[in-house]
């Protein structure tokens, strides 16, 4: 099947969909068509042609895992929740068998972080004004 056609047919079904490839037709599919995803769950479709990295920034860890399986490549990770950051660029060739290392931080991590942020940028202001 075409991975465009395929793609909106998914999303037409509610599904997000990640194509890894620049091709246009569908080598494999994660989770498996025949398989129940769970709501929110990312679909993952591998294309012909050049396989890059997608920027993963807040994803879940079980979407990662799945673009590592898929792709074949080794996931270290840091921390729990969603991603914040990744060692392998969005756009950077994938090449099976390296690593990805990914940071993640839970939603109260990241709000944690964005109130200090805040309280940082106003005493600044304090200063300076």
């Amino acid at each position: 099947m075409n991975s465009v056609e395929a793609k909106k047919l998914l999303e037409s079904k509610g599904f997000e969909t990640v194509i890894i490839g620049d091709g246009n037709q569908v080598e494999e599919q994660l989770p498996k068509a025949e398989l129940m995803a769970l709501e929110g769950e990312k679909v993952f479709i591998t294309a012909t042609g050049v396989m890059t990295y997608p920027d993963m920034t807040d994803w879940s860890l079980r979407d990662v895992m799945k673009l590592a399986q898929i792709t074949d490549i080794k996931l270290n990770k840091a921390g729990s929740g969603y991603v914040t950051k990744q060692s392998l660029k969005p756009g950077v060739p994938i090449n099976k068998g390296e690593n990805l290392v990914v940071e993640l931080e839970t939603p109260l991590q990241q709000f944690e972080k964005s109130l200090k942020t805040e309280e940082e940028n106003e005493e600044t202001e304090e200063v300076g004004g």
